[in-house]
């Protein structure tokens, strides 16, 4: 009976709402839920913990505070799962008050709270909080596991300090792919292209799988210094990985040929894709372009450009500046006049 609080663990009830569910639906998720309360496990705290869990997984974090208030008693699994959800969506201010609110409770938090704690400060560049954090770790030894020191590394290269991801990433023992693909990412946004490509080489001795992060992080490499064939032969390494190319891939293909004034080659790349490129591959078609004096690709490259983002002023001086640059001006005041129309 539930009065008594024994919970049957094969019930049906207690099996939907697990954090390993491999579907999380919305839907059948609050039918659980309204299960739950009307056959009186809804005061469990493993249950209430298991639906923070489920509404944080399907991103419908509204419904996941709601239950998490209405614990009474929060323990450890609660807070964490309660901030890792909010710092998923990317509210990070969410995710630091949470976790003020944690420490003034008196919940002392582990490595699992932790890595949300940094990843909210990674993705909102809060390298301020990421040190304290990190700090925190230290004074109070908490021991820093694969998916901690990589979270460290990740947060320090997306806050700008190269040189400490570095230095964290060197001193990790084990590496897996995400440890690699962040330090691979973080160099060549850094401009550290060499190091980047070494990096990759080491991970590809060590046997480390990469995934389509590194293969951005390696394309970007190539990109920023100019290595067309090494950036083609990686893209070709991709494909035999079996990754399938995203945007953000073709992105970076489109750019390293673009900066190297491969224009033509960047064109018949863009077409051959099996996905309508976005505004930033035809903005970098179109830059590329006019810098080759290119007017009809460039054409036709501002033309999807338009379409895509028609209020944006900067496309249309792009490609007023287009048709300057090889002294079209009947064509530069036809857009000038498309713009102020």
């Amino acid at each position: 009976m539930a009065s008594i609080g024994v919970i049957n663990l094969h019930d049906p009830i207690m099996a939907a709402p697990s954090p390993k569910t491999p579907r999380q639906n919305p839907f059948e998720g609050r039918q659980v839920h309204s299960r739950v309360v009307r056959s009186g496990f809804g005061s469990s705290p493993f249950v209430e913990t298991a639906l923070v869990n489920f509404y944080a997984k399907c991103e419908e974090i509204g419904f996941a505070r709601k239950v998490f208030d209405e614990i009474p008693e929060r323990n450890l699994v609660a807070w964490s799962t309660m901030i890792s959800g909010y710092s998923k969506v990317g509210m990070v201010n969410e995710a630091f008050g949470l976790f003020r609110e944690m420490q003034n409770a008196g919940v002392v938090p582990d490595e699992v709270t932790l890595v949300s704690v940094i990843s909210a400060c990674a993705a909102s560049g809060a390298l301020g909080v990421g040190r304290w954090v990190h700090a925190y770790i230290d004074k109070h030894l908490i021991d820093t596991d694969l998916e901690l020191s990589t979270a460290l590394v990740n947060m320090y290269a997306k806050c700008g300090c190269i040189e400490k991801a570095i230095e964290l990433f060197d001193a990790m023992l084990v590496k897996d792919t995400k440890a690699w693909s962040s330090m691979i990412v973080g160099m060549a946004i850094h401009g550290l292209e060499e190091e980047a490509l070494y990096a990759f080489s080491r991970m590809e001795e060590d046997k480390v799988k990469p995934n389509h992060v590194t293969f951005v992080g390696v394309l970007l490499a190539c990109a920023h210094s100019g290595r067309v064939l090494v950036g083609q032969k990686y893209w070709s390494n991709m494909l035999e990985f079996g990754i399938e190319p995203s945007m953000e891939h073709y992105g970076c293909m489109v750019d390293l040929l673009c900066r190297a004034n491969h224009v033509e080659e960047a064109c018949a790349f863009v077409e051959t894709m099996p996905i309508f490129p976005n505004a930033v591959i035809w903005r970098t078609l179109l830059v590329a372009c006019k810098k080759n004096r290119n007017v009809d690709k460039g054409e036709i490259a501002g033309t999807r450009l338009l379409e895509l983002e028609p209020d944006n002023a900067e496309n249309y001086i792009l490609l007023s500046s287009l048709y300057a640059s090889s002294s079209q001006w009947g064509e530069d005041e036809l857009c000038e006049e498309t713009n102020e129309g």
